[in-house]
């Protein structure tokens, strides 16, 4: 008696089709993430800046003296592609040797003294056929303040 191979062409398909897919969709998912945490460095970075001109002898900007809450509202408010409004900052302004002590603060945002800003993102990564895999994105940057 001989055997029918007529389903095997589809069964063989199917199964090296869902192997191509989950790569593909891997790749995707990788590269969204990718963009994800360059975007998320483009904003601690604009955020770092915000903080930095709006230091303790600002005058003529909104929101002067610029804290951790505020400046937790500009990088969520800035609506970056890619990143939800699930960005956690923390801002930590330090304290240095500035040459006129009269401009020196106990809130240590005088200019000269350095504010930093690190920002922490969740991306969940959705491969098919895998188990969703959140990693956490963090970036740093920190600058001098000028105002």
């Amino acid at each position: 008696m001989k055997r029918s191979e007529e389903g095997a062409t589809l069964v063989e398909f199917a199964i090296s089709a869902s192997i191509l897919f989950m790569v593909l969709f891997g790749m995707i998912e990788f590269s969204m993430g990718l963009y994800a945490y360059n975007f998320l460095a483009y904003a601690t970075k604009d955020a770092a800046r915000y903080a930095m001109v709006r230091g303790s002898n600002c005058t003529v900007l909104n929101n002067c003296g610029a804290k951790n809450t505020e400046v937790q509202a500009f990088i969520n408010n800035e609506g970056y592609p890619g990143i939800s409004n699930s960005i956690t900052t923390t801002t930590n302004f330090t304290c240095e040797a500035i040459p006129d002590p009269s401009l020196q603060n106990a809130n240590c945002n005088a200019p000269g003294d350095l504010v930093t800003v690190t920002a922490t993102y969740p991306f969940t990564l959705n491969v098919p056929f895998m188990k969703p895999i959140t990693m956490q994105f963090s970036s740093s940057s920190a600058m001098i303040i000028s105002n």
